[in-house]
């Protein structure tokens, strides 16, 4: 698994593949094996082979907190991608129950409630992840387009200059946050 984790840590999916399938061929029992290889299928588009390297990674119950955690975060997040909302919503919790500072399932379960329109979960959802690590740009970022679709623009310009303050320059954020003080400035119906 070495070659196949170097592979991986280099961005190399395509040649990390191969290595973590002879891996586990090798010892079905290598988790770090199935994770990197399920990463890797979703990479490249085959969310069904990366969810059952997932499931067998988890069902070798070999992980710490932390890790169960990413995993249930990150089958959320091809679940939420596959329009799967429940199911996402599901994992995502599960991946807080089982590690409640996995500052990726917070902003994760806060972006699916803010495109379900359930706002007053997406803010709770997004505060947590704010107070979770303050200096996270992008759950500062997804603060604040909550509290524009709430009609609270200062409180989204506030958070949107917060993650100006920790990425500077950030063409996206700076554009957002063009797009947020034009809406601020549109008279109220």
């Amino acid at each position: 698994t070495a070659l196949g984790e170097l592979l991986f840590n280099n961005n190399d999916c395509a040649a990390a593949t191969p290595e973590m399938k002879k891996a586990i061929q090798l010892d079905n029992n290598m988790f770090s094996a199935h994770t990197v290889l399920a990463t890797c299928l979703a990479l490249n588009g085959k969310p069904d082979d990366a969810l059952a390297e997932y499931d067998a990674a988890l069902a070798l119950n070999v992980a710490d907190a932390d890790d169960t955690a990413l995993i249930f975060d990150r089958i959320g997040f091809i679940k939420h991608n596959q329009g799967k909302k429940d199911e996402a919503e599901a994992s995502y919790k599960k991946a807080i129950e089982t590690a409640p500072g996995i500052l990726d399932a917070y902003k994760h379960l806060g972006r699916l409630y803010y495109e379900q329109n359930r706002l007053d979960e997406a803010l709770q959802t997004c505060l947590k992840s704010v107070e979770i690590s303050p200096a996270d740009a992008d759950a500062r970022y997804n603060l604040s387009f909550i509290y524009a679709k709430t009609g609270k623009y200062q409180e989204a310009l506030a958070q949107m200059d917060e993650a100006l303050k920790i990425i500077p320059n950030d063409p996206g954020f700076l554009e957002s946050r063009r797009q947020l003080a034009a809406w601020a400035q549109k008279p109220k119906v």
